[in-house]
């Protein structure tokens, strides 16, 4: 029933302009991020067996990069009281209020979902890339910034995380504002351009 229901979803979102959001996508991305949203869902309704999910739209595709930005936003949006903390989103609430957060969590991420092309497990070579990246330009750019991080780990290591327990830079650097998370992001971006640029 979760999957149908995601289906529905993904078919119907449109933009304010009348266009959807995932109108360029391939029929191999419309299946990734229906997949990504089942999980959503799953997780919530194992968390909250009885909660009732919220019919959401999807509002926009967003890049990696805008991903903890943008949930930070909408979860204020929402009422709670958000910040973005090294590679996650920090919320203080009650703890009554603890099935509210999670379908707003839920919404938010149902609304601005990563788009498919770039939230698809990166391959040996593109770690390698990541890896080169982390090590030669972002560790140092984090430094210069008053940022320290932990040593790195061989490529071979880096490669074998396959990006599930991979060494994060951005991780280790604690509880920012927005405003210097912004800042961070814009000189010393998480991902090197070349990392699967933007499609035109």
């Amino acid at each position: 029933m979760v999957a149908i229901a995601v289906s529905m979803l993904v078919a119907s979102c449109a933009q304010s302009d009348g266009a959807s959001p995932t109108a360029t996508l391939s029929a191999e991305e419309i299946a990734q991020l229906e997949e990504q949203q089942e999980q959503l869902a799953l997780s919530l309704t194992a968390a909250y067996p009885n909660a009732e999910l919220p019919s959401v739209d999807i509002v926009r595709l967003i890049h990696p990069n805008e991903a903890l930005v943008t949930l930070a936003e909408c979860l204020r949006d929402s009422g709670f009281d958000a910040t973005v903390e090294g590679e996650g989103v920090d919320a203080s609430y009650p703890l009554v209020q603890a099935e509210a957060y999670a379908l707003a969590h839920y919404a938010c991420n149902m609304e601005y979902p990563v788009h498919p092309y770039h939230s698809a497990p990166p391959s040996n070579d593109e770690l390698l890339l990541i890896y080169d990246y982390y090590v030669n330009s972002l560790v140092p750019c984090l430094s210069d910034h008053g940022y320290s991080t932990s040593e790195a780990p061989s490529s071979a290591q880096f490669v074998e995380s396959n990006w599930t327990n991979a060494w994060l830079p951005y991780s280790e650097i604690g509880i920012v504002s927005d405003e210097e998370w912004q800042r961070l992001r814009a000189d010393c971006p998480e991902l090197p351009s070349t990392f699967r640029p933007d499609r035109g």
